[in-house]
């Protein structure tokens, strides 16, 4: 029996599902574990033969290898050859060009001690939104946001962003992008018009915004990606509110409450890919805030004059 007809049964069992490029395969958590366990004194040796196999060819063959490259080589004890790539200009613009900004920041989580790839991560994160539209702003952006002299290692990931030559790009004289010492984090574009309101969920891993664009956006915080974007005000939106899961009508996810300047409050209930709604219109003035009290069983509206 083949590779190929030996995932076709896996499937046909449903003990796997094909991923998106239909050349390998997503195990269900159960198997993966079983997996695991069964194999587990050797993953560091089978982890390092693949990590080898690839390092003999030209380049990477597939978009799996540019993605988990990085994940087998710190699972195969790797951990200074990840350190030069992640140092390595010519790997990071090779990586954008394969992947994505998400894919790469993600990178430099497998070695989370080391400081100087916390740097040049912050700097990727600060970038992302830059690097999402054009990837070959990324010399301008490492060498605009890391300040000279800060390390002997980061002066000499300047030193090749400068020297980058396959492409037109303009070369900043110092650095003069927002530095790293401001409270920025990351910048979340999607939005055309003012943002007014913002909540975060209950388990911090995602935020809700509201803006005159008439619309709310739910935001990966992690990611920084919109996950959805929630329609149905045909007015600018002042006010979001987030409840957690516990109320009898929601079962497993979160009820978004926003209130505009029509004077309209709408709830937002899941599945948050397809926003369902259910409006109250208010003779009151303009919504500005609203709160849920008693444990989130109770909606509390704070009205002002337009």
């Amino acid at each position: 029996m083949d590779t190929r007809d030996c995932m076709t049964r896996l499937v046909a069992r449903s003990l796997a599902t094909w991923a998106t490029d239909g050349t390998s395969l997503i195990l269900h958590d159960l198997q993966r574990d079983l997996i695991h366990k069964r194999r587990e004194k050797e993953l560091p040796g089978l982890h390092l033969q693949l990590v080898k196999a690839w390092a003999a060819l030209p380049k990477l063959p597939d978009a799996y290898a540019w993605r988990w490259v990085a994940y087998h080589l710190a699972q195969a004890g790797r951990k200074d050859d990840l350190r030069r790539l992640l140092l390595n200009f010519n790997w990071l613009q090779a990586k954008l060009a394969a992947t994505d900004t998400n894919a790469l920041i993600a990178d430099y989580d497998y070695l989370p001690e080391d400081k100087d790839l916390r740097t040049v991560q912050s700097v990727l994160r600060h970038s992302a939104h830059i690097l999402a539209g054009n990837p070959r702003e990324l010399p301008g952006q490492l060498i605009g946001r890391l300040a000279q002299n800060l390390t002997p290692d980061i002066d000499a990931l300047r030193s090749q962003a400068s020297e980058q030559k396959s492409f037109p790009w303009l070369q900043p004289l110092k650095p003069s992008l927002t530095p790293l010492s401001t409270s920025l984090v990351r910048t979340l574009p999607g939005h055309t018009e003012q943002v007014n309101a913002v909540a975060v969920t209950p388990d911090g891993r995602r935020v809700v915004s509201g803006s005159n664009d008439n619309s709310l956006r739910v935001w990966g915080l992690a990611t920084g990606e919109t996950k959805t974007t929630l329609q149905g005000h045909t007015d600018w939106v002042f006010a979001v509110a987030v409840t957690p899961d516990g109320l009898p009508e929601i079962v497993s996810d979160d009820c978004i409450s926003c209130g505009s300047s029509k004077r309209t409050k709408q709830n937002h209930r899941p599945p948050m890919s397809k926003s369902r709604s259910c409006t109250a219109r208010h003779r009151l003035p303009r919504i500005h805030r609203i709160l849920y009290l008693s444990h989130f069983t109770t909606c509390a509206e704070v009205h002002g004059r337009d």
